[in-house]
């Protein structure tokens, strides 16, 4: 993070009790967490996004001899910003219901500082992990992350606080952000997992997600969301353009995504910024990327400057996310492997990047 920023993370007073019409005839908007943010530069906010994160799971064992800021070692002098957004694709619980065979996603309440160190406050919980352990589970997350000066979004021990927003505000732009995972009807995600009718994940679909956003947005400079979706280890479908279009026309001016577990193509729609997946940060399985062709082994960072109130440039590091390869300890790609790998993904919509001396590539608007 910017070392000189203070963030100061306290929710404004009154933001938790008043509602705000969504549109006539629909469930109110329930009133955003917003939080106080002091930046390192004046009328700029640079927001620090990462990818899919769970630290422990099928590393625990090396980082219980390392200590789990050995996973991070290699990408801190990258993480300079006035606050960071991560995708927590994991519960965090005391005890361990796994067996050995990591099938439930479970990362300890005492590494949760490893991210909110390295100013990673704000944890999107809308994904295909968030409820591994049931709403007793999710109910203990969330505990630990409000213990842990975090705030999470898009999911909730109720409905209303799975659609609750959280805003940033600086002084001189108010950016919101929304969680979302995609609806599902297959296997676990058939009863139960979506905030429906309590709580759970919030859905991208068949839910109060479009009229929320179309609300906030009047509340906003720029709205963000956070959203998983997608197959594992492959590029973005149609399915999730139309998606995209669909978030677009709801008022959405950035969509961070998530959930393939490598980087996937950006592009822009009407003029808003869509990454389809950021893939993984620092997150502890094994994973498929052998299976990945043409070779890519790669998902980013993101920075998402705003000047003034709006967003003037997003810039992308590549990162070698393949733990068979870098041993749960994530590293930044070199040139030649971003140029082989990174590029064709995210110049595949027409979009211009330069590379930088320090490894990022930018994008200005």
């Amino acid at each position: 993070m910017h070392r000189s920023a203070v963030v100061v993370l306290f929710p404004l007073m009154g933001c938790t009790s008043q509602d705000v019409d969504a549109t006539e005839g629909s469930r109110l908007l329930p009133a955003p967490v917003e939080l106080q943010v002091r930046t390192a530069q004046p009328d700029q906010l640079v927001l620090l996004s990462v990818g899919d994160t769970d630290v422990g799971n099928q590393g625990s064992a090396r980082l219980e001899v390392r200590g789990p800021d050995a996973a991070f070692v290699a990408l801190d002098p990258y993480l300079d910003a006035d606050l960071g957004l991560v995708n927590l694709e994991t519960t965090v619980t005391e005890d361990d219901p796994n067996d050995g065979s990591y099938d439930v996603h479970r990362m300890r309440p005492e590494w949760l500082s490893v991210l909110s160190e390295r100013g990673l406050t704000v944890a999107s919980v809308a994904n295909n992990h968030t409820m591994d352990q049931g709403l007793g589970g999710l109910a203990e997350t969330l505990d630990w992350l409000d213990t842990e000066g975090m705030v999470a979004v898009g999911a909730g021990r109720t409905t209303d606080e799975a659609r609750r927003a959280v805003i940033l505000d600086t002084g001189s732009i108010r950016v919101g952000i929304v969680g979302a995972f995609e609806r599902r009807t297959n296997g676990p995600y058939e009863d139960g997992w979506y905030a429906d009718r309590g709580g759970g994940v919030l859905p991208l679909h068949d839910g109060p997600l479009l009229d929320d956003l179309r609300a906030l947005d009047a509340q906003v400079d720029v709205l963000v969301v956070s959203v998983h979706w997608g197959q594992n280890y492959v590029q973005e479908s149609e399915e999730l353009r139309g998606w995209a279009r669909e978030l677009v026309d709801a008022g959405v001016d950035l969509i961070n995504g998530h959930g393939a577990h490598l980087v996937q193509g950006v592009e822009e729609v009407e003029g808003v910024p869509v990454l389809y997946s950021l893939g993984n940060f620092v997150f502890s399985s094994n994973g498929r990327y052998d299976e990945v062709e043409p070779e890519l082994r790669l998902s980013v960072i993101a920075r998402y400057v705003f000047d003034g109130r709006e967003l003037s440039a997003i810039e992308l590091l590549p990162i070698r996310t393949d733990n068979q390869r870098v041993d749960f300890a994530p590293v930044p790609a070199e040139e030649a492997q971003a140029t082989e790998q990174l590029l064709p993904q995210i110049e595949r919509y027409g979009m211009s990047w330069v590379r930088r001396s320090e490894g990022w590539y930018e994008h200005a608007r």
